[in-house]
């Protein structure tokens, strides 16, 4: 499961979770919550991801109680216990692993759901890998051959590494994208460096 996956399936079993109770929940999504780390055990590794929600409940509903009959009856087994600003529901998903938490905060019940650990795929890095050294093996030739008017072929180089760096480094901005910047970077030095020398010489 990559990030992108676990905050969709996190969403919507948020989602799910709010309309099968009676009477039913509202949430008002939080952008970009935070990991509630005091539900989760302490100095795992791995990273893991989360939708959060403010819940909204009819006046006189007791949003713990209600939360915690209908866990119990899919088979989530809550876990309770109290913090300064109140009571503290946790439970895990039988089937989808997500960690489900609910609690106060700033006087407004919270909802959490937590991805399961996310598997260290290195199919980015890899892909990232390939792609920098088809980059790196063509493109510094081509570079050359393309602005030779300006008779530096060293110039050149120089701005094809610039041009491939910035490539890299845009990519390592976003955490969907790091690790195929890191493999484009990678791939692109092993061959580029290669090529390059190769290229100045026969062109010069």
């Amino acid at each position: 499961m990559n990030r992108a996956q676990a905050l969709r399936d996190a969403r919507l079993l948020g989602a799910s979770l709010l309309a099968r109770v009676d009477p039913p929940l509202t949430g008002v999504p939080i952008p970009s919550p935070s990991l509630p780390f005091f539900a989760l055990p302490a100095d795992e590794a791995g990273e893991r991801v989360c939708q959060a929600m403010t819940l909204r409940a009819p006046d006189g509903v007791d949003v713990f109680a209600l939360l915690d009959d209908d866990w119990r009856q899919i088979g989530v087994l809550p876990h309770t216990w109290s913090s300064p600003e109140g009571p503290i529901l946790v439970g895990v998903h039988p089937a989808a692993g997500f960690v489900l938490v609910v609690c106060r905060h700033a006087g407004d019940h919270v909802l959490y759901v937590v991805s399961p650990i996310l598997s260290a795929s290195r199919a980015g890095l890899y892909g990232g890998i390939a792609v920098g050294a088809a980059i790196g093996l063509v493109g510094p030739c081509f570079a050359v051959l393309a602005f030779r008017a300006l008779n530096d072929p060293d110039r050149t180089l120089l701005g094809f590494v610039a041009a491939v760096l910035l490539l890299g480094g845009a990519l390592l901005i976003s955490r969907d994208t790091r690790q195929f910047g890191v493999g484009l970077l990678i791939g692109g030095a092993i061959t580029g460096i290669a090529t390059a020398g190769m290229c100045s010489s026969m062109l010069s």
